[in-house]
């Protein structure tokens, strides 16, 4: 039996910088750009290279990146997941290498969970091998269904002879007894007369097998229609029916939405035609491992095809009451198949676009559907709150406050019940999930207390098996990608490219826009890094925050994931200021937007449409690749929340940057039973760990106290200034030169680019930085209806700073320069 590898992660890290001998083995030449090695890519004009990440190679073209372990399952196949990648992938190149690993011995327990997932890849293999097993009566069926021989022994799909099998696994090294503990050692499952599925689990491995029994007859003398594997023993149980998925180690990996099928032959047959997006609960009603399985993925669109007699339609109304209707994460559609068939027949006997060409309803259609035909004359009191019993928790899942409106219209008109009742209720609901999840931290609170108290030396591993239960039920919550996101789930559209070149050691932002503040970061913050943002009203905080938060965004050079938490404004303001950024320079305003109809309308306004479609699919597809996350008070808002939200993306995404936005510090309600200095002490201190712990950058706005008249911002303007100003690795202070200048200030501005009009300037003075020292003033002309900053030249500020003061004070209803 092989040894445990006890350094996984050491081991990873000291393998990474070997990817250029690596390449330069396998006849790339590093020293410049090289021909891309995605074998999907016909890269004509090299456009690889290993200049930009350390320890990755980039593709301007295509957009892939690799590290050694990818290059080495492209080059030379070798595994990139499970276990065979420790000991097919890793330790062949720490071997190749001379780099050393901690080996240990396995225990009892993991030597027996290792021969279980090694006598379940050699049953699978058997399975699969179409030379090994009388495929007569396998055969007739495959050629039945119209599927290919060799597509089924690529997805673990055959048969085999009973006593060949059991000879084989034996001469393998399984004895008699572990087969039998392992439930590999049925005749009634693994015999010529069965099409045996493998179920594999989410990594990829055979956890399991199913079949169907083609001698199968009404009498039952010839056993069961279907046979799956049992259990795998109380040792090692790999195989629970109730929380594998069929086909869905293929499913995960393909394009949203995710189809649930009910049967293994469902999925084969779909596959045949190219829908690789679906999967099978195995004839089994959907449990709380599969959301959890679902979850873990980002699965969250969900297409529920069903039979349409009776039992299909009560079976889809039970996973909808009690289970996706408690979840805010998932959008559901649902398919009835025409009666009396099932998806494998409808495709084969009408054809693929048949299937493509049925209904989709959401839930609250469909829910609202099934219930007016039960309907029959009048509602009685009992039917009206039966209804309202079970469409609530719908519209509590939804996401959308305009959504939820509409949906509560439609139960008040069905039921009698008030509209503001239904909302009542929903929020109710709502406040009740809330108070449970408090009430779980409590108590796991409350048992961390009891063990320590009970014995002072379980401090350590007490609090941090409290900890891990908390981050467990804060995961639980999350909401990932586009599908659980506010815009929603739309067709994944190709990011435009605005790469740029040349070396640059930290986040890349646009040379006309926020360029000016990233020169003077020129330093690597993508990490352990802490950034005040602080200003007065109408000081460009937000719009700041916003902006920079796409322009790291855009650029795939950046490799990060921007999350922004805004606890000031709802979602839909950032997303706007975001959309105008993403139009690049063409004049899309906030208003146009928000009100595309209107302004399409009007005289020289034609471009608009175009423009905001553009913009909006761009951002679309950014969130998309969780490049852009948007959160608001709504989701959650405190800092524990904006926690969860990074250690869910650092779970998923270990190798990206993550920089989270906080828009604003002094609102956030955590520590809310300490007052004064120590709790903004507690707040700062707790971001300061969270960009440590999870290494991560965070850019927060912070407010000032009262400023007195004429003072400029500093760091003892922010208020409860010394902890920030301790814990940060950098501050910036914001002062807009048009604020504040009295209540006839809108008579004398005119926003705008032309030579005549006046812009509001903000003075951006590096109060602190850490990252390169530079603590001097940049500038920047601000576009509000653009949600845009632009830099100014020094010397164009500095000539036109007495100009614009003496304009300033001087002038009313006039045009700067006028």
């Amino acid at each position: 039996m092989k040894p445990r590898l006890i350094n996984l992660e050491a081991a990873r890290e000291a393998i990474k910088p070997y990817l250029q001998q690596y390449l330069q083995e396998h006849g790339y030449d590093t020293s410049k750009n090289f021909r891309c090695i995605n074998p999907a890519h016909n890269d004509g004009d090299p456009s690889m290279t290993c200049k930009k990440y350390p320890n990755e190679a980039f593709c301007f073209g295509c957009g892939m990146s690799v590290d050694v372990f990818k290059a080495a399952n492209i080059l030379e196949d070798k595994p990139d997941k499970g276990s065979e990648f420790v000991e097919e992938n890793l330790l062949y190149l720490a071997k190749k290498y001379n780099v050393q690993v901690k080996m240990a011995d396995l225990t009892a327990e993991e030597v027996y969970e290792y021969r279980t997932y090694q006598a379940y890849k050699f049953a699978a293999e058997l399975v699969s091998c179409t030379e090994f097993g009388d495929y007569e009566l396998i055969d007739a069926e495959i050629e039945r269904r119209g599927w290919d021989k060799k597509k089924c022994a690529s997805w673990g799909i055959g048969t085999v002879n009973t006593e060949e099998f059991k000879n084989q696994m034996r001469q393998a090294g399984f004895e008699p007894k572990f087969l039998d503990g392992v439930d590999l050692d049925r005749s009634n499952l693994f015999n010529n007369r069965n099409l045996i599925f493998t179920v594999y689990d989410d990594a990829g491995r055979p956890v399991g097998f199913s079949a169907k029994n083609l001698k199968y007859n009404k009498d039952g003398k010839n056993g069961p229609r279907y046979i799956n594997t049992r259990e795998t023993g109380l040792e090692c149980a790999i195989f629970k029916k109730g929380e594998r998925l069929y086909g869905y180690d293929i499913a995960k990996d393909a394009p949203s939405p995710l189809y649930i099928f009910e049967g293994q032959a469902d999925v084969v047959t779909a596959r045949h035609h190219g829908l690789m997006n679906c999967c099978s609960a195995m004839g089994t009603a959907v449990t709380d491992h599969h959301i959890v399985l679902l979850k873990k993925h980002g699965s969250f669109t969900i297409t529920l095809v069903f039979d349409s007699d009776k039992g299909g339609e009560e079976g889809v109304k039970r996973i909808i009451d009690k289970k996706f209707s408690k979840e805010k994460d998932f959008r559901i559609k649902l398919c009835q198949l025409p009666e009396g068939m099932d998806p494998d027949e409808l495709i084969r006997t009408k054809g693929f676009d048949e299937f493509v060409r049925l209904k989709r309803w959401d839930v609250f259609e469909w829910r609202i559907a099934q219930f007016i035909e039960q309907i029959d004359g009048e509602i009685g009191e009992d039917e009206r709150r039966d209804i309202a019993d079970k469409m609530i928790p719908i519209i509590v899942s939804e996401k959308s406050h305009i959504r939820q409106e509409e949906m509560a219209k439609k139960i008040s008109k069905m039921t009698g019940y008030d509209v503001s009742t239904i909302i009542s209720e929903v929020k109710r609901l709502r406040s009740e999930k809330e108070a449970d999840i408090g009430a779980r931290k409590i108590n796991l609170i409350e048992a961390l207390v009891h063990t320590v108290k009970r014995d002072p030396r379980d401090t350590e591993v007490a609090l941090a098996q409290c900890l891990s239960d908390v981050n467990s039920i804060n995961k639980s919550l999350q909401i990932e990608g586009e599908d659980s996101s506010t815009l929603g789930s739309i067709m994944n559209l190709k990011e435009l490219d605005e790469a740029k070149t040349g070396e640059f050691a930290g986040f890349y932002m646009k040379p006309n826009g926020l360029g000016s503040i990233a020169a003077r970061l020129n330093e690597d913050w993508k990490q352990d890094c802490l950034v005040y943002v602080g200003g007065g009203e109408q000081a460009a905080k937000t719009t700041m925050c916003c902006q920079m938060a796409y322009e790291i965004a855009d650029n795939p050079l950046n490799n990060a994931i921007c999350i922004y938490h805004s606890i000031d404004d709802v979602y839909k303001r950032i997303v706007y200021k975001w959309i105008c950024n993403a139009a690049e320079g063409q004049n899309l305003h906030l208003n146009h937007v928000s009100s595309p109809n209107y302004w399409a309308r009007q005289e020289g306004f034609e471009y608009i449409t175009d423009v905001r479609e553009k913009a909006y699919k761009k951002i679309i597809n950014m969130i998309k690749d969780n490049k852009l996350v948007v959160k608001d008070a709504s989701d959650g808002h405190s800092l524990s929340y904006g926690e969860s939200l990074v250690s869910f993306y650092r779970d998923r995404y270990p190798s990206k940057n993550i920089i989270l936005f906080i828009d604003n510090f002094h609102k956030l309600p955590d520590y809310a039973d300490i007052n004064g200095h120590e709790r903004i002490k507690r707040l700062s201190n707790h971001l300061k760990n969270m960009a440590v712990m999870y290494h991560i950058t965070i850019v927060s706005t912070v407010e000032y106290r009262k400023l007195a008249a004429g003072e400029l911002p500093s760091n003892v303007a922010i208020a409860e200034s010394r902890s920030l100003s301790y814990d940060s690795d950098v501050i910036i202070h914001l002062y807009n030169d048009l604020h504040n200048k009295g209540e006839n200030l809108a008579e004398c501005i005119h926003y705008g680019e032309n030579g005549g009009d006046i812009l509001p300037r903000i003075w951006c003075k590096f109060g602190k930085n850490k990252i390169t020292g530079y603590v001097g003033l940049e500038y920047l002309d601000l576009y509000p209806e653009l949600a845009n900053l632009k830099p100014v030249e020094k010397n164009r500020a500095n000539q036109e700073y007495l100009e614009r003061k003496e304009f300033l004070s001087n002038n009313k209803g006039k045009t700067f320069g006028s």
